[in-house]
């Protein structure tokens, strides 16, 4: 985002969010290019990458979300949950999750990505 020459709130090419909010249809493609984004650069990760390939689908995005919140550095503090999951030891994995700040802060959907780390 950035100020144009009128001051006007403005992102992308010249689009005035003062006098336009962004569409939920371009919301919507923002949040698709992070994500992917976000999963490129746990693909990336020489720690997080090898690990990211053995996982089920709904165990990578598990993943995807809390790199997307926190950032690949931030996924890379959750040694004990990391070490958990790569041992596919997910009731430890997914109580590890829990047993964090970050669940605190972020309540149930912590509890439903430890459950998707449960059931895979």
């Amino acid at each position: 985002m950035y100020t144009d020459s009128t001051g006007h709130r403005t992102i992308g090419v010249g689009h005035n969010l003062d006098a336009r909010p962004i569409s939920p249809r371009a919301a919507d493609t923002i949040l698709e290019d992070d994500v992917l984004q976000t999963i490129a650069e746990i693909q990336r990760d020489q720690t997080l990458g090898p690990l990211f390939d053995t996982l089920s689908a709904n165990r990578q995005m598990v993943l995807v979300n809390m790199a997307f919140n926190l950032g690949v550095p931030g996924l890379k503090g959750f040694k004990q949950f990391l070490g958990q999951l790569a041992q596919a030891q997910y009731d430890r994995a997914a109580e590890a999750m829990l047993n964090s700040l970050w669940a605190r802060q972020v309540g149930m959907r912590s509890h439903r990505l430890a459950e998707m780390i449960r059931q895979g």
